[in-house]
């Protein structure tokens, strides 16, 4: 369980200096903005992410079991949520054509990635509480 937490960290990393630099520069070439609502998805979700990562810290710190068990049950949750946008997503861009592909596609992506990042983050505090129990039972 510990190897995976540590793989899981690193996948993690990988993720964000290797794919989220090369959004943020497609994102950089891009003339086009995100609408508003495409913008505020990424921001939620994204802030979802980072409550996630200090629960993640918090039972790092105190080895609060309640915090790995919340990050389990938010992250099934926010799997929901990202299906949610994607389907509002494909909504507006069926209604706006004047929208770029590149800009559609770059929403995909992001909220891909972010998709990613909280499946790793909801293993690794599935690993965590595996030893919890293990050390708790044994």
């Amino acid at each position: 369980a510990l190897v995976s937490t540590v793989n899981y960290i690193n996948l993690i990393n990988n993720a964000v200096t290797m794919h989220f630099d090369s959004l943020v520069g497609k994102k950089e070439g891009l003339e086009e903005n995100f609408s508003d609502d495409d913008q505020h998805e990424i921001i939620e979700y994204h802030t979802k992410l980072l409550k996630q990562v200090k629960r993640l810290n918090k039972f790092f710190n105190k080895f609060d079991r309640a915090k790995a068990e919340k990050i389990v049950v938010k992250g099934e949750k926010y799997k929901d949520l990202e299906e949610k946008y994607q389907l509002e997503h494909f909504k507006r861009m069926s209604g706006n054509v004047t929208k770029s592909v590149e800009t559609h596609q770059l929403h995909v992506e992001l909220i891909d990635l972010l998709k990613q990042i909280n499946t790793f983050i909801e293993l690794i505090a599935s690993a965590l509480l595996e030893i919890h129990e293990e050390t708790n039972s044994g």
